[in-house]
């Protein structure tokens, strides 16, 4: 009867072992379960490249015949874009996506609105440096989480 005792207690701390192992995997971002808990931000610089790759081959490829509508041309969209955006940045678990990311979409979200006047334009003027700085932190945060994204001299619509 004690074998089966030792038996059933090997079983156990195997099992407890293997869930200690995939919770850490999965908390880590390495090994097996590492997609469980995927980190916000990482999976936002993930869809920003995807994206822009996707756009890249879809221009490549020619025009297209159907009507879209883009984001800046409905105003509920572009919000209820930025929330998601906004989001996925600061729920990251890494501080230098949350700054980087948060900062980048406020950024642009401010911007989205001007350029209906004059002196909207001159101040979208100014913000442009600042984008590019902003951009540029997103990229090497992303960077720092093995995401390349592009330049945003690449994102435009082009």
């Amino acid at each position: 009867m004690s074998a089966l005792w030792i038996a059933a207690l090997a079983g156990a701390v195997v099992l407890v072992g293997s869930g200690v192992a995939v919770a850490v995997s999965a908390a880590t971002g390495v090994g097996p379960a590492a997609g469980i808990f995927k980190d916000s931000g990482i999976a936002a610089c993930e869809t920003i490249r995807d994206n822009a790759a996707a756009k890249k081959a879809s221009a490549s490829a020619g025009p297209t015949t159907g009507a879209t509508v883009k984001p800046s041309e409905d105003p509920a969209a572009a919000a209820a874009a930025y929330q998601r955006w906004r989001k996925a940045f600061a729920e990251s678990r890494h501080e230098d996506l949350r700054v980087a990311g948060t900062e980048a979409m406020d950024l642009i979200n401010q911007l989205s609105g001007s350029g209906d006047s004059e002196d909207d334009a001159g101040l979208a003027l100014v913000a442009v440096g600042q984008l590019v700085q902003k951009w540029g932190a997103l990229a090497g945060a992303c960077a720092n989480h093995g995401v390349t994204i592009p330049k945003i001299t690449e994102m435009s619509d082009g």
